[in-house]
């Protein structure tokens, strides 16, 4: 995820618990996580909804 550091990627890892389910979680879910802050929610959702589309 393009502006996501490791730090920030095991954060989510550890609040989510795996990748599916950081790819189903909304702007404001996202934002919960300390460090994550609006623009990058919305940078993770649009890099999961690209990956989406590329892969089917």
């Amino acid at each position: 995820i393009p502006g996501i550091g490791k730090k920030r990627r095991l954060l989510l890892l550890k609040n989510f618990g795996s990748l599916d389910a950081i790819r189903k979680a909304s702007v404001t879910q996202l934002q919960v996580i300390p460090g994550i802050t609006e623009n990058m929610a919305k940078k993770i959702i649009t890099t999961f909804e690209a990956d989406q589309t590329t892969n089917t």
